[in-house]
């Protein structure tokens, strides 16, 4: 019977140490390969998105520095308003009129609007121009057509007009127009 016994007895030790310290040991080292798995798989997604951004990088290199220009004009990374009044008061000059009397506001001082997100770190946010110009309809069309053609992207939202005996008329102006800008 004490045959039995021992063998037994190492039997019950050895499933013993099994369950109580190989087991939980197999276990962890297979959680340890499953996160170890989750890092491989991020680290390949890294690695394309590194490949992923070289290639833009060198696409965005081929591009002229004028048209990069033209580029930051459509929509800058930051608001210029005195450019943009320059800009306008430019064209209008074109046609004999000035700007006068501009107005500027943004959705952020009015606390209206939502902001388009462009991606996690930047934000299209949009700002309100208006002025007055004297000038004929003739005049004033071209005015628009041109405003419209510039390369700064801006939608006219409003046209007032008041009329005098004159051929000429005052036009009340309110256009929208966009920049990028960074989160805070």
């Amino acid at each position: 019977m004490r045959k039995f016994i021992m063998p037994i007895i190492l039997l019950l030790i050895s499933g013993g140490v099994f369950f109580m310290l190989i087991d939980p040991g197999i276990q962890r080292v297979k959680e340890v390969r499953k996160e170890t798995l989750k890092y491989t798989e991020a680290l390949s997604k890294s690695r394309q998105t590194q490949d992923l951004r070289d290639v833009l990088l060198a696409k965005y290199n081929t591009f002229a520095t004028n048209d990069l220009e033209d580029l930051k004009k459509m929509v800058p990374d930051h608001v210029d308003n005195v450019r943009l009044i320059i800009e306008i008061d430019n064209i209008a000059s074109q046609y004999g009129m000035t700007v006068r009397d501009a107005q500027i506001s943004s959705n952020q001082e009015e606390g209206e609007g939502e902001n388009i997100v462009i991606d996690p770190g930047r934000q299209m946010e949009e700002m309100t121009l208006s002025f007055s110009v004297i000038s004929d309809y003739d005049s004033f069309l071209s005015f628009i057509r041109d405003l419209e053609q510039s390369l700064r992207i801006v939608d006219i939202e409003n046209v007032e007009f008041e009329s005098s005996e004159a051929d000429l008329n005052e036009y009340t102006v309110t256009v929208k127009t966009y920049w990028l800008s960074s989160e805070h």
